[in-house]
């Protein structure tokens, strides 16, 4: 509570000489936008609370391991899309790609230009979870990290995640984030409520990341090297300090049914990720919240909203 009290208070300190603004339920943008948010400055609820992206129905994490020398990607890419923006259960499922493994390295094929697959997408919070769980082919999809990180092919997206919403009628938890804004230099706080429904048994962690959406650079697509590919939903970090944040999150205390987890957490956008953050799009950038049993590694809820 204090920290964040400390950290509104420079808010208002500034507000005459800086930008601040809510964060909102997450959109396909259709355009890429400027790098940093232009709406009005608003402290409220950001999170929906009613229709297709209300945190307060059962929400899974879908996630696409690989990276841009993976030549099945796109397919993966694609197939967690659709589920995302026209299947039945597209409200339900929060959807991110973890840049991983030897296919994410800067490292350009024989035969590519000068100058192509350089940059390289990954995050501490990705590669600490690729040593642990070390899987060996991709893209390879997590769908609610059931089983201890049991891996899935892209082609049973769907099918895995329609079973999984279909015995999940409703949520076990809820993650509310909200009073949520950004200042400059490019730094974000956001308070995370983690609301109790049904019993939990054993230990439980929230987990916050920064996701960065429609990123366009290099793809290897069955090897074929498109230079202007879009990149959807990749990891960027993990909040927590500059060099890297907490891929394992904060422990959620206590469990009891009717009780309420509280979080404040900020970002630096200049500073994040040994100074990645300081030209990742921050207008198109998403917060990716979820909660999960620290033994199974299983994921209970997940939420996702946009920096707007």
């Amino acid at each position: 509570m204090k920290l964040k009290n400390i950290f509104f208070a420079a808010i208002l300190a500034i507000i005459a000489l800086s930008a601040c603004d809510q964060i909102s339920t997450p959109v396909i943008p259709k355009s890429i936008a400027s790098i940093l948010p232009t709406t009005p400055p608003a402290f409220i609820d950001s999170s929906a609370t009613t229709g297709t992206n209300s945190y307060k129905q059962y929400k899974m994490l879908l996630e696409v391991c690989g990276g841009h020398l993976c030549t099945n990607c796109p397919l993966g890419q694609t197939d967690a899309e659709a589920i995302v923006t026209t299947s039945p259960i597209a409200g339900q499922v929060i959807f991110m790609q973890d840049e991983m493994g030897i296919d994410a390295t800067e490292a350009p094929p024989s035969g590519a230009p000068a100058g192509s697959f350089l940059v390289d997408y990954q995050c501490a919070a990705d590669s600490t979870w690729f040593y642990t769980f070390n899987p060996n082919q991709f893209p390879w999809g997590l769908v609610n990290r059931e089983s201890n990180w049991a891996f899935t092919l892209y082609l049973n997206y769907q099918d895995s995640c329609s079973k999984i919403v279909s015995r999940n009628t409703s949520p076990a938890v809820t993650i509310d984030i909200h009073d949520s804004c950004w200042t400059n230099p490019r730094i974000m706080g956001a308070t995370f409520k983690v609301n109790i429904l049904k019993p939990l048994t054993g230990n439980y962690s929230l987990e916050t990341l920064i996701v960065e959406d429609s990123i366009v650079d290099w793809q290897d697509d069955n090897s074929v090297y498109l230079s202007n590919y879009v990149h959807r939903n990749i990891l960027r970090g993990a909040f927590g300090n500059n060099t890297g944040g907490n891929p394992w999150g904060v422990s959620i205390t206590p469990l009891t049914t009717g009780s309420t987890f509280t979080s404040f957490q900020t970002y630096d956008f200049t500073n994040g990720e040994y100074g990645k953050a300081a030209v990742w799009n921050m207008a198109q950038c998403y917060i990716v919240a979820y909660v999960f049993n620290q033994t199974t590694n299983e994921v209970v809820q997940a939420e996702m909203i946009k920096v707007e």
